[in-house]
This record gives C-alpha cells, sequence and structure tokens, in this order.
C-alpha cells in the first residue's frame, strides 16, 4: 500500500453497493470505493525527484512509471489501454517510479522565491453593531503594578502584594464585540511574532467605506462612496498600496496602536473589503485573508438585506463567486469567523473559504481567540493546488456518491484548492464505468484483476516553482459486498459520508442529502450489529449519528417549497414555491456552489447562518468526525 493514498477498503469493487433489505433502490450508491489523499504528502522529503518531466499517455495523461508495460512498439498504457509512442531518449528516462511516489518539475516553469513574507491580513468589521456589549464571568484579574494574574477570590497580588482594585474583584467583565476583536488582533500579533519563519501582518477595517491600515507603518488609505462599487478599482487598489509587508516583529507595535483606534459606526461595506484584502494578500502567494465579521454586507458590491429581492441575491452570489474566483488564481485562502448574534450571509462566505482551502467558524465573543488562534497558526505549504485521480477505464469518476457528470480528459477527477496546509485532505469517489459510459471508448476494457490507481498532485512550492507530485498504487477487483467491506478505514467512509450530504443540502438539496445519509447509517448500523469493525469504530458510528440526527431536523426547517436553489448558483437564482418536490441542484452542487442567503419567503430566515455553518463543517473534509463547539480559551480580566 501507499502510505500516501489512503483507500477506504482493500478491493477495487465493482458490485451494486450497499442496500439495507427491504429498501427500495435509490440513486445514491454506498460502497468503500473512495481514496484519501492527504496534502501534508507535500512535506515528504524523502520522495523520488526527478530532474525531467516522463511521458504521458496521449489517451488519459497518466503518466509513466517503471511499472507500466513498455514493449517496442512503445507504452501500452495501464489505465486505458492506447498506445504512445516513446522516443529513444525518453527510454533512457524511464527508471523512475519504483517507489509509490515520485515528482518532477513541470516544463518551462523552473519558478522563483516570492518576494517578501507571507501575510497575514485581518478584515475586520468594525459596523455600528460592533459595540454591543456582552457580560462575562471573570475567573482571574490582573495585578496593576506587576500584571500578575490571580484568582478572583485573591484579595492582594500573591506576586507582589497589591491591593486588589474594586474593578478587580468585580466577577463580571463587560466587552464590546470590537474590543474583544482588538483584544484578539493584539493577542496574534504577540504570537505571530515567535513565528519560526519571517511572517507579516496587516489590517483592513470597514463600516461605510474600507480603510486599508497595512502594516501599521504608514498612514491609512480610504475607499468610500462610488469606489465601493468599483471591482476594477478596489482590485488596483489592493494591489498597489504600499501599505502592506514589514515584518511583524518590526511593525506590531504601531499596527497594536491603529488596531486600539478602531471605533464601531455605520454600515457594512464588506464586500469591497473582502475583496480589497484579498487584492493586498495575493502580492505573496500563500498569504491568508481572515474575515472576522458580525452582521450582513450592505453596502458596496455584495451588499444583502433581509428585504433583498432574488435578482438583488443573484448579483451578490455572482460578485463573491468572483471574489473565490480570483483568491484562487492568487493563491490566497480566505478563513470566516462569524460573531453569533447577527446573520453575515455565512453560506456564501463560507463556500469561498471552503473553495480556496480556508474554514468557517461561527462563535461567541468569549470564543474569538481560541477560533483564530487555528487560523493564523496553520501554516501554507502549497499554493494553486490541483489533484487529478486517474482511473482504469473500467470504472468512472464519482461525486456525491454517484457518478460525474462530466470527467476531465478521458477518465480523470481533478479537484483545485488555492492553498493547502498540513491538514487539508481531498476526498475522491469511483464506481464500475456504466454500460453507455463503456460503449463511447476507443478501447474497451475488461475488468483486471489488479487495478491501478494515479493520483497527479500539481502545485506552486515556496520557491515559485510549478511541481508536479505523483502517486501511484493498485488494488486488487471484487464484485462480492463481503470481502469489498471486510477491512475499511473508516475514517475515511464517515468523512466522504458527511462531505456529500453537506454538499447537497447546502445546494439546495436537503431531502437528497437527508436520504444519502440515512443510506449511510443503515450501512454503518449494520456493520456494527454484525459485529463487523471493532471498538476504534464506535465512536466514528456515533459521531455520524449526530450528523444524521441535525439533517433530520434541518429537513423539517427548510420544506422543498421553501428551498432556494441554482443551477447553477452564479448564472442564474430562482425560488421553487408550491413545488411538490425541490428542483435538482445535483449541476449546482457539483461546481461547488450554494445558495442559501435569507430567503424572501421563508425558508432558513433568521436559522440561515447556524444552518449554514453546520452543513458547511460538514464539508471540511479535513476533519473525519463532527466538530463539537471549541472550549473558551481566554479569561477576561
Amino acid at each position: 500500500r501507499n502510505p500516501r493514498m489512503e483507500f477506504a477498503g482493500e478491493f477495487a469493487y465493482y458490485g451494486e453497493g450497499y442496500r439495507a433489505p427491504g429498501s427500495r433502490k435509490t440513486q445514491w450508491r454506498v460502497d468503500p470505493n473512495c481514496v484519501s489523499v492527504r496534502l501534508d504528502t507535500l512535506l515528504d522529503t524523502e520522495v523520488e525527484q526527478i530532474s525531467y518531466a516522463p511521458p504521458t499517455c496521449e489517451g488519459c495523461d497518466a503518466v509513466y512509471c517503471s511499472t507500466s508495460n513498455l514493449s517496442r512498439g512503445g507504452w501500452k498504457c495501464e489505465f486505458c489501454g492506447m498506445t504512445t509512442a516513446i522516443s529513444a531518449e525518453q527510454k533512457s528516462r524511464t527508471q523512475h517510479g519504483a517507489a509509490p511516489a515520485f515528482e518532477f518539475t513541470l516544463p518551462g516553469d523552473a519558478g522563483s522565491a516570492q518576494g517578501g513574507a507571507p501575510r497575514t491580513i485581518f478584515c475586520v468589521d468594525m459596523s455600528g453593531s460592533m459595540c454591543v456589549s456582552e457580560g462575562f464571568q471573570k475567573t482571574k484579574w490582573r495585578c496593576a503594578a506587576c500584571t500578575l494574574r490571580n484568582q478572583l477570590g485573591v484579595a492582594q497580588c500573591e506576586a507582589c502584594g497589591q491591593p486588589a482594585r474594586p474593578e478587580d474583584l468585580d466577577p463580571m467583565v463587560y466587552l464590546s464585540r470590537l474590543e474583544a476583536v482588538q483584544l484578539m488582533i493584539v493577542e496574534q500579533l504577540e504570537i505571530l511574532k515567535k513565528s519560526a519563519e519571517p511572517t507579516s501582518a496587516g489590517l483592513v477595517a470597514f463600516n461605510d467605506g474600507v480603510t486599508l491600515v497595512g502594516d501599521g507603518t504608514q498612514e491609512p488609505v480610504q475607499i468610500l462612496g462610488d469606489a465601493l462599487h468599483d471591482y476594477d478599482g478596489l482590485v488596483s487598489v489592493g494591489e498597489g498600496v504600499p501599505i502592506f509587508g514589514a515584518v511583524v516583529s518590526e511593525a506590531a507595535t504601531k499596527l497594536k496602536e491603529k488596531v486600539g483606534r478602531l471605533k464601531a459606526r455605520g454600515q457594512t461595506a464588506l464586500g469591497p473589503a473582502l475583496l480589497a484584502s484579498v487584492a493586498a494578500a495575493g502580492q505573496v502567494p500563500g498569504s491568508k485573508v481572515i474575515v472576522c465579521t458580525d452582521g450582513l454586507s450592505n453596502a458596496g458590491l455584495g451588499a444583502l438585506s433581509a428585504e433583498s429581492s432574488a435578482i438583488e441575491h443573484e448579483y451578490a452570489s455572482a460578485f463573491f463567486k468572483r471574489v473565490t474566483d480570483y483568491a484562487m488564481a492568487k493563491g490566497v485562502y480566505v478563513s470566516v469567523v462569524s460573531i453569533e448574534g447577527e446573520q453575515c450571509n455565512l453560506a456564501e462566505l463560507g463556500m469561498l473559504a471552503q473553495r480556496t482551502g480556508g474554514t468557517v467558524q461561527r462563535c461567541r465573543v468569549d470564543e474569538l481567540t481560541s477560533c483564530i488562534s487555528s487560523l493564523t497558526s496553520s501554516a501554507v505549504i502549497a499554493t494553486h493546488v490541483e489533484a487529478t485521480l486517474v482511473l482504469h477505464t473500467s470504472l468512472e469518476p464519482y461525486q456525491l456518491c454517484m457518478p460525474a457528470t462530466h470527467t476531465v480528459g478521458l477518465n480523470s477527477s481533478v479537484q483545485s484548492v488555492s492553498s493547502a496546509t498540513n491538514s487539508t485532505q481531498i476526498l475522491f469517489q469511483y464506481g464500475p464505468a456504466s454500460a453507455d459510459r463503456l460503449s463511447h471508448l476507443p478501447v474497451k476494457p475488461g475488468n483486471p484483476l489488479r487495478v491501478p490507481f494515479q493520483v497527479q498532485i500539481r502545485y506552486r512550492s515556496k520557491d515559485g516553482a510549478r511541481r508536479c507530485r505523483v502517486l501511484h498504487d493498485e488494488l486488487p477487483s471484487t464484485d462480492d459486498f463481503a470481502h469489498a467491506q471486510a477491512k475499511l478505514d473508516m475514517s475515511v467512509m464517515t468523512a466522504v459520508a458527511t462531505e456529500a450530504s453537506g454538499l447537497l443540502a447546502l445546494g439546495g438539496d436537503m431531502h437528497g442529502a437527508t436520504e444519502l445519509a440515512e443510506e449511510y447509517s443503515k450501512w454503518f448500523e449494520a456493520r456494527r450489529s454484525g459485529g463487523t469493525g471493532g471498538g476504534a469504530e464506535e465512536q466514528l458510528y456515533d459521531d455520524y449519528g449526530s450528523v444524521v440526527g441535525m439533517l433530520r431536523g434541518l429537513g423539517g426547517a427548510a420544506p422543498a417549497r421553501h428551498v432556494v436553489v441554482s443551477e447553477p448558483l452564479y448564472d442564474s437564482a430562482m425560488v421553487a414555491e408550491g413545488a411538490s418536490t425541490a428542483p435538482s441542484s445535483r449541476e449546482a452542487t457539483l461546481q461547488n456552489s450554494v445558495y442559501m442567503s435569507m430567503d424572501p419567503v421563508g425558508g432558513f430566515n433568521q436559522q440561515s447562518d447556524e444552518v449554514a455553518e453546520n452543513l458547511l463543517h460538514l464539508t471540511q473534509s479535513d476533519r473525519h468526525r463532527w466538530r463539537a463547539r471549541p472550549p473558551n480559551a481566554v479569561d477576561y480580566e
């Protein structure tokens, strides 16, 4: 087995898949034909490096390796059966690939190191709603003389004997949302100062307008009025202003001062601020944008309100899709932290985060530091990542547990992410090729005894070079379901099930998401009752049970006639009102789209952000288990 490719099972399964006894046939295929590729494999320095680009199949784009079949006539591809001519020079370069992974630099793209340190840009809401204060229970107080933190019941400092002031002994502390964000940024700057690698931090704040504070060493730049509606102008300002780039160790003090001057007032120009932040971060690939907001974007590009029409939602969706594509092209990943209490269109922002490789958190004010600490500490290991699974032509790519509507090349599936960290995981599904698909192939395959698999990971490394890492392995084939499910990696299985259900629900097909989750749940329960697996699987079964329960609950909260769907989301939007079933959203879902903002005819209403957060966490495939609420990590003095 190739340890860099985690197959759910030990066989490539050609049978019909699991179906509970007595249940009707569904469109969903439930079986162990899936593989997980963790992108921390790119950190493996022991992988075989070759100095040339190996031959690729003219039929399916598979990359040649030493286990391929080379004869006088050329290379007969083990995936599609087509023969590719191999030159004499190429024959002398065909000894690579004996190991299960090798890597080469893509031709004509040696690259160069990027200028400047990677940037972490905090995109912070300072609209009027950020002045709302909340009370929190204190457990400690800080001595005014020596700054030691003492337990609340102690009347004098344990270190210097300084008596506690009356306000020190008050068991409650009141903090506005903006004050909590300011404290969080100051704490994160101290952490970034201690980073092993040089890093730059910057601030973009927004209310009625957008203020590019930068790294704090120069005067801020403001964007106001009509400029908030000028996409190209916002990009130009973000890319061109020379106020970002100073390393944190040199600029932290000045940036802290400017963070402390932020005042909450006005509206929420989130869309323009996000675009300007991505433009500024994109000057150094691998940079991060961390959006922290408590409300809906209601000024400038991407603006919405509770009364917005379907066409206004469509325009807002098109804007966020455009920002997503821009961030991916620049190698920037965006994470979103939404403060509980208001709606912020987390569905749109969350899908932006998902596609760029970021994460989504929705938290209370007292959880801000614990939420954001994990975001700033995640180091980017590669940008512009594109992973391709090449399959034998007896198989075909699947998405959402059904045959994919389109493939890349002859028989490949591709997934992309703008930036990858050491926790990023990509999941692929596959299944036996349909009779219709087989009838259109140039070379008719049989079912091989051993089935080859190849994953090609194209990425840009820190030195700027564009590289390709090739992972290859093979599995024995079977059409016996008992053999196929004998030994399974249930962490991969539950990741596939939760991701597929989450994407279906986000695409508007809540009925399909629930039905798919039920099918997997029946299979897992059958394994449990049959004694298959062991104690290590029990927690995964229980965790997945909570996913099924959540989807059942949401199915009641979002009746089909109130579901807003899109086909695809970013080209058109429609409200399915009065329909007995929700229109198919499969095409939209397969394009990573989502349209679940506040429905003008009902639907999710004030539950939309909470619903979106739960569903988005299902799609975060680097988490094998249902995510629990993060613990409070900060004691406020």
